[in-house]
């Protein structure tokens, strides 16, 4: 029998050395949380198309005619930068100082031929407000500044700010995913705002992350997102019903010791048909079809 030689046993510790790695990165353990004295910067991109038809057999407060119909078009693309720092660990919260780096907005607006432009900021771009991050990530900021209350524009501002630095709590399982392994959660995508029928809603889809990959300490998911949605409303004016389904697909890459997404991109299509009736009698119907875009990039750095 052959003694075995050095060169030997290096080249097999070399493939052993390798065969555990190959393994290690089938599976892993995945947490979403925030960390002490680190600084969360978030940069992110919205494209969003609105088309919408409104026909009514009456008079009403959005055509102003009888028996009229109201046909828009809505781009909207919006850009925005913030950074939120954390302190010491107080308690069960983590401090927190949120600054806004950078907002803009484009809307441009067609109705019935007749096009309209409209850019814009936010007032909050350059302020800094403190909050505090609870035990489950949820991250909130105070609405007095120095004896003041905030303004509704800064309030809601820092609410848009805090959507995207707060990128869902990911529901990752208690145990280890390993490659093809999945979890769903709900997330918002937007609002669906009719006001001749009282419609104010915020529409969530089903997102499906499958994981499909890990090299390092990065982590790749492929996304499905979902969407249905029954209306059926009533009060003493009016009946409101309607339906609206949808899908679209995304990518997001995670990365496991931050705790963090690294980078989340994500298209959807979403309809919806609705009808209105109100006691007069008459009746309107809206139809609605949204198709939006969203890439957002993070990074972790340590204060």
């Amino acid at each position: 029998m052959k003694p075995i030689t050095m060169k030997k046993i290096t080249i097999l510790s070399v493939l052993l050395s390798l065969s555990a790695l190959t393994y290690a990165q089938k599976s892993a353990l995945f947490k979403f949380k925030y960390a002490p004295d680190r600084t969360y910067t978030m940069n992110s991109k919205m494209d969003m198309a609105t088309e919408m038809d409104l026909k009514s057999d009456s008079t009403n407060q959005v055509t102003n005619t009888s028996g009229s119909k109201l046909k828009v078009h809505m781009d909207i693309n919006e850009l925005m930068g913030a950074s939120a720092k954390t302190a010491k660990a107080i308690a069960k919260s983590l401090p927190f100082t949120l600054s806004c780096n950078n907002y803009s907005i484009s809307q441009k607006v067609n109705i019935n031929g007749k096009e309209n432009t409209l850019t814009g900021g936010n007032t909050i771009v350059g302020k800094i407000l403190n909050g505090s991050i609870d035990k489950n990530g949820k991250m909130s900021t105070d609405t007095v500044v120095n004896g003041v209350p905030i303004s509704v524009e800064v309030k809601s501002g820092s609410a848009a700010l805090l959507r995207e630095m707060r990128p869902q709590t990911m529901n990752f399982p208690d145990k280890q995913m390993k490659i093809g392994d999945t979890f769903t959660q709900e997330e918002p995508m937007t609002d669906i705002n009719v006001p001749d029928m009282g419609i104010t809603k915020q529409v969530n889809v089903k997102v499906t992350y499958k994981l499909t990959a890990i090299k390092g300490n990065l982590a790749y998911f492929d996304t499905a997102s979902t969407f249905n949605m029954d209306i059926n409303e009533h009060d003493t004016r009016r009946t409101i019903t309607g339906k609206g389904d949808g899908s679209g697909t995304g990518k997001m890459i995670y990365n496991i010791a931050d705790n963090y997404p690294q980078s989340k991109v994500n298209d959807i299509n979403v309809a919806f048909n609705i009808e209105g009736h109100s006691t007069k009698p008459s009746t309107l119907k809206a139809s609605m079809k949204i198709k939006r875009s969203t890439a957002v990039e993070y990074l972790v750095s340590v204060n």
